[in-house]
């Protein structure tokens, strides 16, 4: 029931892009290389109330597509936002434990492994469902990588949409 309900809030909020634009007076920030930009939401919310925030935006949570996409994604993370706890990502395993997909729906590619923090994703009690950046406070070996988080805390947003 969880999954089916998932599923229609995310159908139903398909973000609509308006491409060719980046407006840094919003504070979006452009990644050329990709094609994409991006902006933390400072407000903390659960995951699925992350994704409507990035959709009322005309954008969607944050998934990695490659490399580039990665570091510029933990710079803006550690130097232009320097988010201390975590972002809310747009990733999830709520069909299968561990099994990790993009909201997007493509599956995480093998070069993702890396961006794990040591020791994830755990599944934690299996409640943990739902990707986070971790921030600076989680401990310097963790910084500004992948960790699977319960999808009820509330944490920070990044967004996402095309240039």
């Amino acid at each position: 029931m969880k999954m089916f309900l998932l599923l229609c809030a995310l159908a139903v909020l398909t973000p609509v892009y308006v491409q060719g634009f980046c407006d840094t007076t919003q504070g979006w920030y452009p990644n050329s290389s990709t094609g994409k930009c991006y902006k933390v939401i400072n407000l903390s919310m659960r995951w699925i109330y992350a994704v409507r925030e990035c959709n009322k935006h005309g954008a969607e949570l944050a998934f990695v597509t490659g490399p580039q996409d990665m570091a510029f994604v933990r710079y803006l993370a550690k130097y232009v936002y320097k988010v201390k706890v975590g972002l809310w990502m747009g990733g999830t395993d709520i069909d299968q434990a561990k099994a990790f997909y993009w909201i997007n729906g493509a599956q995480f590619p093998p070069y993702t492994s890396q961006y794990w923090a040591p020791g994830q994703p755990d599944n934690f009690h299996g409640k943990e469902h739902c990707l986070q950046l971790w921030g600076s406070d989680s401990g310097l070996r963790n910084e500004y990588l992948f960790n699977d988080a319960q999808c009820s805390f509330e944490q920070l947003i990044l967004c996402q949409k095309l240039m």
